[in-house]
C-alpha cells in the first residue's frame, strides 16, 4: 500500500532501519481504521523523521520500544512543530497500531484521582456527545489535565463543589500564557 501512497519516495519509508518493515503493514491497518488516503500520506509524510529519533535514544529493535519513549517522541516533536505536526498523530497511531499487534505493550494505569476521573469523564463527552475528531480530543485533555491540580482536588476532592468562576478564569488565563 505504501508503494501506491508515495510513488516515487516509497523506498525512503521501506528501507527505514527500524520502522521500514512495519510501514506497510501500518498503512494497511490505518485504512482498515477508517482514515483516508490522503490522511494516510499526510501522516505518513514525516514517520521517517521518527525512525533516527528511537535510533538515536536506543530503540534498535521494535521490541525494546514502549510507550514512555513514544509518548517522550510525541512531546519532542510536538515542541518542535506545534500544532501543525502531523508527525504527533502518527506517532500516536502507530501505539495503536503496535498495542493491536500484540508489539507494544499497553502502559500499565495506576489507579485513577479524582481529577484523572473529571478528565476522563470530560474527554469521552468530547467523543460521544459532542463528536470531536481524536486529535481535538487530545489537545482538549491535555489542556483539562491540568485543571485539578491547579484548583485542588486531587488532594482535596470536595474542592470541586466549592469551585468558584473566578478559580475556573485564574486557570484559563495561567494556561493561555
Amino acid at each position: 500500500m505504501i508503494a501506491s501512497i508515495f510513488l516515487k519516495t516509497h523506498r525512503r519509508y521501506t528501507e527505514l532501519p527500524l520502522l521500514g518493515e512495519f510501514i506497510d503493514d501500518f498503512a494497511i491497518w490505518l485504512s482498515e481504521q477508517d482514515y483516508g488516503r490522503e490522511t494516510i500520506r499526510v501522516m505518513l509524510g514525516p514517520i521517517d523523521q521518527l525512525d533516527p529519533w528511537l535510533r538515536q535514544r536506543g530503540v534498535h529493535n521494535i521490541a525494546d520500544l514502549d510507550n514512555n519513549t513514544l509518548e517522550a517522541g510525541w512531546t519532542h516533536f510536538y515542541r518542535r512543530n506545534g500544532t501543525r505536526s502531523n508527525l504527533g498523530a502518527a506517532i500516536r497511531a502507530l501505539a495503536r497500531y503496535l498495542e493491536a499487534k500484540g508489539i507494544l505493550q499497553p502502559t500499565p494505569r495506576l489507579p485513577s484521582t479524582p481529577g484523572e476521573q473529571l478528565v476522563a469523564a470530560y474527554t469521552d463527552h468530547l467523543l460521544n456527545v459532542c463528536g470531536f475528531a481524536p486529535g481535538t480530543i487530545e489537545e482538549h485533555r491535555r489542556s483539562a489535565a491540568c485543571f485539578p491540580d491547579h484548583i485542588g482536588c486531587n488532594a482535596e476532592p470536595a474542592r470541586l463543589h466549592e469551585l468558584t468562576a473566578a478559580e475556573v478564569e485564574s486557570f484559563v488565563c495561567a494556561s493561555g500564557k
